[in-house]
């Protein structure tokens, strides 16, 4: 077993191989790093069983030395070295990520060969778990795929995991490599999804397949950043697709735009607009005058008839 100490004091560093040594503990190798960055260029040569990281370190220091390592190298298991005034924030990168926390005076080499050892077990389970949580989703699309008897349902079928893994391979160049601008994707992913006539239902969940591709196995911070990106971008797809929906789908009109007005024909054979009808009163002076205009009702007093052409209520009503 070949542990890696990032630890700034080297004098440290000798006092744990001798007590290794005192120990008998000879099938553990130790390497050290002085710096966050040095520690960094010897996990990149391999090799390298688990970590003992102390958190302040000349060019690193606090919670941001445990996430930056956590980010570069996942699938290492980390070991904190605290001092004691620093475990609430040994406690944060446990919560974080990382395997354990250890108090690094006085050294207690047995304490650390078992919590190293334990990390690497524990760290190595872990992946067995989600490799066979993995393996059983697999498992179970498969199985409901050979359950299927229909072969216009297996078409179906064969062809959305098609559609995600297309999608998949499109949305990681703008997601991942940042190729492309966002709006431009969304609009071309959108024509295509309203090609195959997909509804907005069925674009959010090939949306979400295809993240949870790309985010297996990345580290908490960069699946945050990708589904937040992520979030957006289907977002815009959404927007787009409805927009090709109302403006391309035979029939389909804007409720919101009123049914134009259907022009009627006089008695003259002239053409006018149809108007809302009349009130009573209005309706009863146009019929005994046509070419009069409505006048105001306002000051009319009950019992008294309005005049009509000119005349008098009192002559109106003897003409009858």
């Amino acid at each position: 077993m070949t542990i890696l100490v990032i630890e700034d004091n080297l004098a440290d560093v000798r006092v744990l191989q001798e007590l290794l040594e005192e120990h008998s503990y000879h099938d553990i190798v130790v390497k050290w790093a002085e710096s966050l960055s040095g520690g960094m260029e010897r996990l990149n040569l391999g090799s390298i069983d688990a970590v003992l990281l102390d958190m302040n370190l000349p060019d690193s220091r606090g919670l941001n030395s445990f996430l930056t390592l956590y980010e570069h190298f996942p699938n290492i298991p980390i070991v904190i070295l605290t001092d004691e005034h620093d475990e609430d924030l040994a406690a944060q990168t446990v919560r974080a990520g990382a395997q354990d926390y250890l108090p690094k005076f006085p050294v207690n080499v047995d304490l650390v060969v078992r919590s190293v050892r334990y990390s690497i077990e524990r760290h190595r389970l872990q992946k067995e778990l989600l490799n066979a949580r993995h393996r059983e989703e697999h498992h179970r699309e498969m199985t409901t795929m050979k359950s299927l008897t229909s072969v216009e349902v297996k078409r179906k079928v064969l062809g959305r995991l098609d559609m995600i893994e297309e999608y998949a391979k499109k949305i990681r160049d703008y997601l991942v490599h940042k190729d492309g601008d966002p709006i431009t994707t969304a609009k071309e992913l959108a024509l295509e999804f309203y090609a195959q006539d997909r509804s907005g239902k069925e674009v959010v969940q090939v949306h979400l397949k295809a993240m949870e591709h790309l985010t297996n196995g990345l580290e908490v911070e960069k699946i945050k950043i990708l589904a937040e990106r992520g979030r957006m971008l289907v977002l815009g797809v959404l927007a787009n697709l409805v927009d090709h929906y109302k403006e391309n789908r035979p029939g389909t009109q804007a409720k919101s735009l009123p049914a134009p007005q259907s022009p009627a024909k006089t008695k003259t054979g002239e053409t006018r607009a149809v108007t809302a009808p009349p009130d009573d009163k209005s309706s009863e002076r146009n019929q005994a005058n046509p070419d009069t205009k409505p006048e105001k009702s306002d000051g009319v007093q009950p019992g008294k008839t309005q005049s009509v052409n000119g005349e008098s209520g009192a002559a109106a009503k003897e003409g009858e």
